[in-house]
């Protein structure tokens, strides 16, 4: 994840059309701008809508069907993402 040009390493717990949970272990104030990035699914700009000790959720700011696209194109079967995204931690 990059937030203020410095790659942060984070695990996405879940992703979805609308955004993703994460474990890291930085702290973030609400609404901070990041850009999460996954091998094999691009980045993904977002904003951090809340955290909670070393989890936290991210809101992408692209158009819901614009991310749909992409991670059906990525993941054939979209309920396999977290299975694929677990495998590659």
């Amino acid at each position: 994840m990059h937030r203020d040009g410095r790659v942060l390493e984070c695990a996405v717990l879940h992703i979805s059309a609308g955004g993703a949970r994460i474990r890291i272990h930085q702290r973030f104030d609400i609404d901070s701008t990041v850009v999460l990035m996954i091998d094999r699914l691009g980045t993904f700009p977002g904003e951090i809508r809340w955290q909670r000790g070393t989890y936290a959720g991210i809101r992408f700011l692209e158009d819901a069907q614009v991310v749909e696209k992409r991670l059906s194109a990525a993941l054939p079967d979209p309920t396999d993402a977290v299975l694929a995204l677990a495998e590659e931690l």
